[in-house]
Protein backbone atom coordinates (compact mmCIF):
# COMPACT_ATOMS: atom_id res chain seq x y z
CA UNK A 1 0.00 0.00 0.00
CA UNK A 2 1.19 3.44 -0.74
CA UNK A 3 0.07 7.00 0.18
CA UNK A 4 0.53 9.97 -2.45
CA UNK A 5 0.55 13.10 -1.07
CA UNK A 6 -0.14 15.86 -3.44
CA UNK A 7 2.52 18.93 -2.31
CA UNK A 8 -0.09 21.36 -3.79
CA UNK A 9 -2.22 20.91 -0.85
CA UNK A 10 1.26 21.94 1.47
CA UNK A 11 1.88 25.31 -0.16
CA UNK A 12 2.36 28.18 2.10
CA UNK A 13 2.34 25.67 4.94
CA UNK A 14 5.81 25.60 5.65
CA UNK A 15 7.52 28.01 8.34
CA UNK A 16 9.97 30.12 7.64
CA UNK A 17 13.11 29.68 9.40
CA UNK A 18 13.88 33.07 9.75
CA UNK A 19 10.72 34.45 11.91
CA UNK A 20 11.50 32.07 14.63
CA UNK A 21 12.08 32.72 18.31
CA UNK A 22 13.76 30.37 19.90
CA UNK A 23 13.01 27.58 17.35
CA UNK A 24 9.11 28.37 17.50
CA UNK A 25 7.53 30.46 14.75
CA UNK A 26 7.03 34.47 15.35
CA UNK A 27 3.67 34.37 15.00
CA UNK A 28 2.73 31.52 17.44
CA UNK A 29 5.73 32.64 20.34
CA UNK A 30 3.37 35.96 20.28
CA UNK A 31 0.14 34.42 20.63
CA UNK A 32 1.68 32.16 23.05
CA UNK A 33 2.94 35.21 25.29
CA UNK A 34 -0.29 36.69 24.97
CA UNK A 35 -2.23 34.07 26.42
CA UNK A 36 0.21 33.76 29.20
CA UNK A 37 -0.28 37.37 29.94
CA UNK A 38 -4.19 37.64 29.78
CA UNK A 39 -4.09 34.41 31.67
CA UNK A 40 -2.25 36.06 34.48
CA UNK A 41 -4.20 39.36 34.29
CA UNK A 42 -7.79 36.60 34.67
CA UNK A 43 -5.97 34.93 37.23
CA UNK A 44 -8.62 34.12 40.03
CA UNK A 45 -8.57 35.21 43.70
CA UNK A 46 -6.32 32.59 45.14
CA UNK A 47 -8.80 33.53 48.59
CA UNK A 48 -11.99 32.43 46.00
CA UNK A 49 -11.25 29.09 43.76
CA UNK A 50 -11.70 25.53 45.55
CA UNK A 51 -9.26 24.25 47.82
CA UNK A 52 -7.57 21.80 45.22
CA UNK A 53 -6.69 24.28 42.58
CA UNK A 54 -5.84 26.00 45.40
CA UNK A 55 -3.23 24.08 45.93
CA UNK A 56 -2.68 22.60 42.39
CA UNK A 57 -1.51 26.45 41.34
CA UNK A 58 0.29 26.86 45.10
CA UNK A 59 1.74 24.29 46.69
CA UNK A 60 1.97 20.50 44.84
CA UNK A 61 4.04 21.64 41.97
CA UNK A 62 7.33 21.97 44.54
CA UNK A 63 5.96 19.69 46.75
CA UNK A 64 6.19 17.13 44.45
CA UNK A 65 9.68 18.15 43.16
CA UNK A 66 10.48 17.85 46.75
CA UNK A 67 9.37 14.23 47.29
CA UNK A 68 10.55 13.29 44.21
CA UNK A 69 14.11 14.72 45.33
CA UNK A 70 13.34 13.50 48.47
CA UNK A 71 13.06 9.65 47.44
CA UNK A 72 16.44 9.73 45.59
CA UNK A 73 18.33 11.19 48.22
CA UNK A 74 16.92 9.51 50.94
CA UNK A 75 18.05 11.91 53.83
CA UNK A 76 18.01 10.51 57.58
CA UNK A 77 16.63 13.54 57.87
CA UNK A 78 13.58 13.80 55.63
CA UNK A 79 11.04 16.18 57.27
CA UNK A 80 13.73 18.57 57.73
CA UNK A 81 15.21 17.91 53.99
CA UNK A 82 12.00 18.56 52.54
CA UNK A 83 11.06 21.63 54.44
CA UNK A 84 14.93 23.58 53.51
CA UNK A 85 14.15 22.33 50.02
CA UNK A 86 10.38 24.08 50.07
CA UNK A 87 12.07 27.33 51.19
CA UNK A 88 14.77 27.41 49.13
CA UNK A 89 12.76 26.76 46.26
CA UNK A 90 9.64 28.12 47.31
CA UNK A 91 9.86 31.05 44.82
CA UNK A 92 10.37 29.17 41.45
CA UNK A 93 6.26 28.40 41.45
Amino acid sequence: TSVRIDMADYQGAQMDTETTVGGIPQDLAATAVAEQQAANSAAPDLRTIPVRQYLDKTVVPVLNEGLAELSKTRPEKPIEWLAAYLLKNKDRY
